[in-house]
């Protein structure tokens, strides 16, 4: 998606605008005089970096993951005795 979608301008000016999208700007209709100056875009001008995660949060996250997973697997077994207990099955 574009930084900037006009339909129609007389006179276009930017200066210093930088975006991660691929296209700065998406024009239709009668454009006039386009005047762009030091206008970066594409993810590689936005300078973002991944955020690393440690190892403490790894092997948090790695517990919490398995603690959800043996929580619901108990939880489908207690209300699958239950229905077969009270539906007498």
């Amino acid at each position: 998606m574009p930084m900037f979608d006009l339909e129609s301008a007389d006179k276009l000016k930017l200066r210093d605008c930088t975006t991660d999208a691929e296209t700065m700007v998406k024009a239709t209709g009668n454009i006039g005089i386009l005047d762009a100056e030091r206008c970066k875009a594409g993810s590689a001008t936005t300078g973002i970096q991944a955020v690393k995660q440690t190892l403490l949060i790894k092997a948090l996250n790695c517990c919490l993951s398995v603690t959800g997973q043996i929580v619901i697997g108990v939880s489908i077994f207690l209300i699958g005795s239950f229905l077969l207990v009270y539906l007498k099955l």
